[in-house]
């Protein structure tokens, strides 16, 4: 809810709760990597050596490229009290330095300074001045019973803080457009956002074939302008995402060819991160991505990738430990301890069940309900990577005023990106064993929504991901296979696969 799309959760103001005790979640291991053979394949993958373009001297007249933007976000409405979920609840609200001003003269608010509206104990900014602490109940304090703000139902919308007035709109600009993507941690946007059949509104999530490469292509003989030059390289990821030819992890792998590429050859040319060596060189960008294009048009990788085997107890360990990684550290949203418990019950995680036996119901429950649920409504899995796209400015980053250790880095982006489908469709099979034929689209708008609010809005987690990812030496080609790809349906591949996951960590949901 900050204004890079990424809050900080607030600890101090929740009551604490014995969550490994309720929900069978045990401390991590750090440090332990997984047992096992991970598919074999080339860490880098080389390139299609294109001809050099026929490029148009510097200045020749071109026109402006339309590119995709996030519209869907306008037809957002909060439905207020009807919400199952509140849109402070979880964490603490900051509020920027303006907001809190007015707050402070305020006859019916400044009473509250110091109490229900306190300054940023970790070092207050512009943007994160103040925060909201949470009630013992994890709300704010400002709410009433009916779900409502008082501050807004009392003084108005121009009292709210611009978090507050944002939410659950991302809001960023590119190439001097304001564009708004949306927090899938609202479920009232997970709905709009996931159930969307066309969701950029441009028919192509319906289209098939390489066709849908060919401006990509043809765009390769021409000078991008330095501020398209970003715009170009997400132009391209919307595309690949939506290529249906190509079952969801396969996209990820071609995308992480890209995003490999771009940042090898930032760090090559000592630009620093990927997005200005883009805006530096936006010829280069132009061939790179028609290379790329040409590269998934013709399906060259594709028996690469059809060699490749599903590990799914090693991905179930990888998913589990990265669950375990933030539940373990409260306040945690009750809506997404219910999603486990769902997860858990679906593949008999904390019944007792040996490894085999769970890794038969993981792979029986893709099978039997998950698969045909997706092969149902195929843009839900894409529609959540589109928005992830826009929100997190992809594979770029989202500018922040927060200090961080490293860089934007391209590659992390794209694991980040994998790392949350992974959660997501991992979670998910395990709530459709749960519910095998009533498994719906509501159930997935609520894991969905309440594992964003979980895992997005923590700044923490989002930066341990990279470094989970690289302990475990996932930070590869490989890794983003292992990840993504789904069980296989084979009862001799989830056997084999029970044998490497660790000694025995899958006996019990998720526990150390």
């Amino acid at each position: 809810m900050a204004e890079d799309g990424i809050q900080d959760l607030v600890t101090g103001a929740q009551a604490r709760f014995d969550f490994a005790g309720k929900m069978g979640v045990g401390q991590g291991r750090p440090g332990q990597r997984l047992d096992g053979a991970i598919p074999g394949l080339p860490a880098s993958v080389p390139p299609v050596r294109l001809p050099v373009p026929d490029l148009p001297a510097p200045g020749w007249p071109q026109p402006q490229r339309e590119y995709t933007r996030p519209d869907y976000s306008e037809r957002f409405r909060c439905i207020s009290s009807a919400c199952e979920d509140t849109c402070c609840q979880g964490w603490g609200v900051p509020i920027d330095q303006g907001t809190f001003e007015k707050y402070r003269s305020h006859e019916l608010l400044k009473p509250h300074i110091g109490t229900l509206i306190q300054l940023n104990a970790n070092g207050p900014t512009t943007s994160d001045y103040a925060r909201m602490p949470l009630t013992v109940n994890g709300t704010c304090g400002f709410l009433d019973p009916q779900k409502l703000c008082e501050i807004h139902k009392t003084l108005g919308p121009g009292m709210l803080s611009v978090t507050c007035s944002t939410y659950p709109r991302a809001v960023s600009t590119h190439a001097e457009v304001v564009e708004k993507a949306l927090n899938l941690s609202c479920p009232e946007a997970a709905r709009l956002t996931l159930l969307m059949p066309d969701l950029l509104g441009d028919g192509l999530g319906q289209a098939r074939g390489a066709g849908r490469y060919r401006t990509v292509i043809e765009a390769g003989n021409r000078i991008l302008r330095r501020e398209e030059a970003r715009l170009a390289v997400r132009e391209f990821a919307l595309i690949m995402l939506r290529d249906r030819r190509y079952p969801v992890w396969q996209r990820l792998y071609l995308l992480g060819n890209l995003t490999r590429r771009l940042q090898s050859m930032a760090e090559q040319a000592g630009c620093g991160t990927a997005a200005a060596w883009c805006e530096a060189n936006p010829a280069a960008v132009s061939h790179l991505l028609a290379d790329s294009a040409a590269t998934a048009a013709s399906g060259r990788l594709q028996p690469v990738m059809d060699r490749m085997e599903a590990k799914p107890g090693e991905q179930l360990v990888l998913v589990i430990d990265l669950v375990r990684q933030r539940v373990t550290e409260p306040p945690i949203p009750g809506r997404f301890l219910e999603c486990v418990q769902e997860f858990e019950a679906g593949l008999g995680c904390s019944s007792g069940k040996g490894e085999a036996a769970i890794l038969g119901a993981y792979a029986e429950s893709y099978e039997r309900y998950y698969k045909p649920f997706t092969d149902r409504h195929p843009h839900l899995i894409e529609n959540y990577m589109l928005n992830h796209v826009f929100k997190n400015n992809y594979p770029f980053g989202r500018a922040t005023t927060v200090k961080t250790a490293s860089e934007p880095n391209a590659e992390d982006e794209h694991l980040a990106l994998c790392a949350h489908v992974a959660m997501v469709q991992t979670l998910l099979i395990g709530v459709a064993g749960r519910h095998q034929e009533a498994f719906a689209t509501g159930h997935a708008v609520k894991l969905v929504s309440s594992l964003a609010k979980t895992v997005e809005h923590s700044r923490k987690f989002q930066e341990q991901i990279a470094g989970f990812l690289a302990e475990r030496k996932l930070n590869n080609a490989q890794g983003i296979a292992l990840l993504t790809m789904p069980p296989a349906p084979s009862r001799e591949s989830w056997r084999d696969s029970a044998g490497h996951t660790g000694g025995g960590r899958l006996g019990s949901a998720m526990e150390a």
